[in-house]
């Protein structure tokens, strides 16, 4: 358990914390739609970052291993920042070490400096990674059969995803419910998380967003060719996925201790939706908050 105290912000804080905070929700957003468009083979703009076209900049060639090579060991770095980056901000040491640079202000605007950094980080991840179209994986699925499954199937994922996204805006993903709670006169933290109007989508799993996203990568794999850093791509997403949901069921584990393992009772699943959570009754849905 944490230690409740009193915290009353300076006006650099309080507006540093709400400029943040909303610059921070609309990069977000913006690259998270922004990725769903980047591993779509059927929604392909040129004023967008795609898996399978030239990127906003091309790497130069260094000589120091085969282009192909090159390429491959700079986007895994792009992709290993970004989940370091979401990874490290969301540790009790780093929190600490913040805390100890900023004081008791850093409760401010910590949420909102995680969702800005993850933002602009995902953004420098999906506009400089280097396509690789020479090689292909996987030739793919090209009737209008696999097209219409594809789309269903990626309409289905973005639903979840928004959908449970949405139902948390209403509680914390983005940081609103800390806001809600923010006072100039003195802030109480930590900030107490309340489920507020939860839909039936996000009981699907224990990790429904992540869900949304695991569908939306089979429906971006049934159509069309499936280059190698395509390939690399969703792969290396899908294993720092379920390595960040291992981290983040520790963590709850850690700090919400009997109350999370009855959640975990009440909703096994991890990732994989439980179907029955749409047909549930107006009162189990309650009985779940």
């Amino acid at each position: 358990m944490h230690k409740v105290r009193e915290v009353k912000p300076t006006t650099f804080t309080w507006v540093f914390a709400h400029l943040i905070h909303w610059v921070g929700f609309f990069i977000a957003l913006n690259s998270n739609g922004v990725f769903t468009f980047y591993i779509m083979p059927f929604m392909q703009l040129d004023t967008l970052p795609h898996v399978n076209k030239n990127p906003f900049f091309s790497l130069p060639d260094l000589g120091i291993l085969p282009k192909t090579q090159e390429k491959l060991a700079f986007n895994t770095a792009l992709i290993v920042m970004f989940w370091v980056q979401h990874s490290t901000m969301s540790r009790s040491w780093f929190k600490n070490m913040m805390v100890s640079i900023f004081s008791d202000q850093y409760e401010f605007f910590q949420k909102a400096l995680y969702v800005f950094m993850s933002g602009i980080c995902l953004t420098i991840v999906l506009l400089g990674c280097q396509p690789i179209n020479e090689v292909i994986v996987f030739e793919g699925f090209n009737s209008d059969l696999n097209f219409k499954i594809a789309v269903a199937v990626v309409v289905i994922g973005q639903y979840i995803f928004y959908q449970t996204m949405y139902d948390l805006i209403l509680s914390d993903v983005f940081g609103f419910d800390h806001f809600r709670h923010f006072k100039k006169d003195g802030t109480s933290f930590p900030v107490p998380f309340q489920m507020k109007k939860m839909s039936r989508v996000a009981f699907l799993s224990r990790h429904p967003l992540m869900t949304g996203f695991y569908i939306t990568f089979i429906g971006a794999c049934l159509y069309g060719p499936i280059s190698l850093w395509k390939a690399v791509f969703l792969v290396q997403n899908v294993i720092a996925i379920r390595l960040g949901i291992g981290f983040e069921e520790r963590q709850l584990k850690r700090e919400i201790g009997n109350g999370f393992l009855e959640f975990c009772k009440i909703v096994p699943n991890l990732v994989i939706p439980d179907i029955g959570a749409l047909f549930y009754s107006s009162k189990q849905i309650a009985d779940l908050k």
